[in-house]
């Protein structure tokens, strides 16, 4: 018991060193053995005017972050076609080109209309039919997004996630001041925006389901913690839950109704449950251990939390109702931070063997297999993708701290360092309007 509570103390003073413009960047490091060759051709601009993106490159980087693509270089294109009857077939076919895009980008009365086409090279057929779409000129990363995602859904059979948002959390020390940034940023680090700054320190960022708010920890001046809630559309901030003792680790039940947390009102930490509508607050866990970390199932069925009841910090999981708890995990001496993936049919989590070695491991909940996904030694705060085909999580280099990506499949890894200083607790959203 200590032990888990020496760490939830440590998370509750977490200090992330970062600079004041922190910026992320993504850097392939392992993707799958035979990718997917796609040339996406420049954009044809018929505007008269620079663009401020390039709607190909946006596009090309997308598919290549995913791993399972690798896109075709400009110079090495054999022409630069903006419509079907301009592409000469044979000479992709002669590059091994899986697939090919191509587009345009024209006014439309003060706005942009972009359009964009997939062919399949090996059959010379269309494989997208034109998809148009029209925005103001500083939402051309957002369009190439939703390319990118039509694009990979089509070719892969699953959902893209090239439209989602991560957020996470800075820190800058100006002067004697210290001041704590939740920031939200593209699922690449692009067009990253401070959606709350405080003096206080903040943790454990948890998307809505429809990804309209953020839960988070943060403290009054006398160290007190508290869930507050954050509203990106308008950017109001309100108090959640402030009861006695430790408040923590906040996580929306899938239809958005409910708040789980951990309270220590009566002693030791206990997982509670909100309903956010009605305000009535239900104590589902009640040990002498300390339960902390809840994640819903999808279906709202169950929850998985982290108890050291056993003596060493595992994976439990209880009805959403309340009721007897079951360990679900007996490998190793750490196991904590679960999540589960959007079919439920597996978590993944923390999981650490001894000394300072934690990686990322994932389960299947059918056969209760383990399999760690991470060959790093200090990895942490598991976030999984929508599609539940890639997760995000901290981890070190060099004395740093980054975020970087895995496949569930362990197949596609990438890191994204920040340029100056660290960032920490990397909270993937949901789709919008899920």
């Amino acid at each position: 018991m200590k032990q888990l509570r020496t760490i939830i103390i440590g998370l509750l003073v977490l200090a992330m060193t970062a600079s004041a413009a922190s910026r992320i960047t993504i850097k392939i490091t392992r993707g799958v053995d035979s990718p997917t060759n796609i040339a996406v051709v420049p954009f044809l601009n018929s505007t008269g005017q620079q663009l401020p993106e390039s709607m190909s490159q946006v596009i090309a980087n997308d598919l290549e972050l995913s791993g399972r693509f690798k896109s075709l270089s400009r110079t090495a294109m054999p022409g630069l076609p903006s419509q079907q009857e301009s592409i000469v077939m044979r000479d992709w076919r002669a590059l091994n080109q899986d697939y090919i895009v191509i587009g345009r980008v024209d006014n439309d009365n003060g706005r942009l209309r972009m359009t964009m086409e997939l062919f399949d090279v090996f059959t010379g057929q269309r494989a997208i039919t034109p998809k148009t779409y029209y925005a103001q000129p500083n939402a051309m990363r957002a369009v190439a997004h939703r390319m990118s995602d039509e694009i990979y859904e089509h070719i892969t059979g699953t959902r893209g996630i090239f439209s989602t948002k991560l957020a996470y959390i800075v820190k800058s020390q100006r002067g004697r001041s210290t001041e704590y940034r939740l920031e939200v940023a593209d699922y690449d680090g692009a067009n990253a925006v401070v959606a709350h700054r405080t003096p206080m320190p903040i943790i454990s960022p948890k998307w809505s389901p429809d990804s309209k708010k953020i839960a988070f920890v943060t403290f009054d001046e006398v160290g007190r913690s508290r869930i507050d809630m954050l509203d990106l559309a308008s950017g109001r901030v309100t108090n959640e839950i402030q009861f006695k003792g430790i408040n923590g680790a906040p996580a929306f039940s899938p239809d958005g109704s409910k708040l789980a947390f951990t309270n220590s009102q009566d002693g030791n930490p206990n997982i509670y449950v909100k309903d956010l509508r009605s305000g009535r607050v239900q104590q589902l866990t009640d040990h002498w251990g300390i339960d902390t970390e809840a994640a819903w199932s999808q279906n709202g069925r169950q929850i998985v939390f982290t108890s050291d009841r056993g003596g060493m910090p595992q994976l439990y999981m209880v009805r959403a109702t309340g009721g007897r708890a079951e360990r679900i995990t007996f490998e190793g001496n750490y196991n904590a931070r679960a999540q589960f993936s959007a079919d439920g049919q597996y978590i993944v989590y923390v999981h650490g063997k001894g000394g300072d070695n934690f990686n990322i491991a994932a389960m299947n909940m059918a056969s209760r297999q383990t399999r760690i996904l991470t060959a790093t030694t200090l990895d942490e705060s598991p976030s999984l993708a929508p599609n539940g085909s890639m997760l995000v999580y901290g981890t070190k280099q060099q004395g740093k701290g980054v975020l970087a990506w895995v496949s569930v499949d362990g197949q596609v890894r990438s890191t994204m360092p920040v340029v100056d200083g660290d960032v920490r607790e990397p909270a993937w959203s949901p789709y919008r309007g899920d």
